[in-house]
């Protein structure tokens, strides 16, 4: 069940008790949305993960991409949650979902940085710098995000993958599910679909 106080701010209770007794809240403006099933589907893999292994971990949705307004709005969100439950530990993906989760007392906060803070403008970077050493715990999704946060502890821990949805087969077979040519050499390109027209996409 999703409690929706708007379309681009919404909260997922986890469905079951945790086993363990381990409350953990995450935010995000990452989270896949009927409109974009495949945003953000590495969070919630995670967070499904998380609840497999017995941990209550709700899910605080906040859709800051389609307006920065929305971060005011969910932080009014945010606020009541944590009033309402005590978590043990809040986990933010995105600089501006950490700076949320920080704006409380008392309950850890780790963010999980995602690349984009240092490359999406002069802002988000200096907003990182700050963030990082005022917060319980760092993660970095690649070592080489470092750079960007020199002396800072961090844990790199890489975005997961679904080993039951990507495994290798042979490449004549992937070619004829997808209806490619079986001789013609290809270039496939991973990326978010704002990222589609800088990749040229749909140019031979």
């Amino acid at each position: 069940m999703v409690a929706a106080t708007s379309p681009n701010i919404w909260f997922e209770p986890s469905p079951a008790q945790s086993g363990s007794g381990l409350k953990v809240l995450v935010v995000t403006n990452m989270f896949p949305t009927p409109a974009k099933p495949h945003l953000g589907v590495f969070v919630k893999e995670q967070v499904e993960s998380l609840r497999a292994l017995g941990l209550q971990v709700d899910v605080l949705f906040i859709n800051g991409p389609a307006s920065k307004l929305n971060y005011l709005r969910g932080l009014l969100a945010f606020w009541r949650q944590v009033r309402k439950t005590r978590y043990h530990v809040i986990h933010a993906h995105y600089v501006h979902s950490g700076w949320i989760a920080r704006m409380q007392a008392g309950t850890p906060v780790i963010t999980t940085f995602h690349s984009g803070e240092f490359y999406s403008g002069k802002l988000e970077y200096w907003l990182t710098r700050l963030l990082a050493p005022r917060i319980d715990g760092v993660i970095l999704v690649s070592n080489m995000l470092r750079k960007f946060l020199p002396g800072q502890e961090a844990w790199v821990i890489p975005c997961g993958i679904d080993i039951q949805r990507f495994r290798p087969i042979p490449q004549a077979e992937a070619r004829a599910k997808l209806g490619l040519p079986k001789d013609k050499k290809l270039v496939l390109f991973a990326a978010a679909d704002w990222l589609l027209g800088e990749l040229g996409a749909g140019h031979p």
